[in-house]
């Protein structure tokens, strides 16, 4: 399924990988510092529901992101507004430019999405 303007979807065969990874232990080097100016990098509490669709429409229409269309606005606005759940957006030149959603939700582990 490929994700269209106003979440309508086409049905398409396209290769896909998965990759899971797993980290166990903190990283011991010292992160990279930030890019100045026209980055940055905020944590969205609470978003709107459409706020999160836009972002997940316009970010991952070119990878194919259909899971999250699938879901009526009630189900998806339960999970991003999870307190275990957290949302970061990615801005540049102040544009969102990407997004990261942690979850928390189950103790053991973090899922990155």
């Amino acid at each position: 399924m490929k994700p269209m303007a106003g979440s309508e979807m086409i049905k398409t065969n396209i290769p896909m990988t998965v990759t899971f990874l797993e980290m166990r232990a903190r990283p011991r080097a010292i992160p990279p510092p930030q890019p100045s100016g026209k980055v940055a990098i905020l944590r969205a509490e609470n978003p709107p529901v459409h706020f999160y669709r836009y972002l997940y429409d316009t970010i991952g229409k070119a990878y194919y992101w259909v899971d999250r269309f699938k879901m009526d606005n009630a189900s998806l606005t339960a999970i991003i507004h999870d307190p275990k759940v957290e949302l970061y957006v990615l801005y540049a030149g102040g544009c969102p430019a990407g997004m990261a959603e942690l979850d928390f939700r189950d103790a053991r582990t973090c899922l990155i999405a």
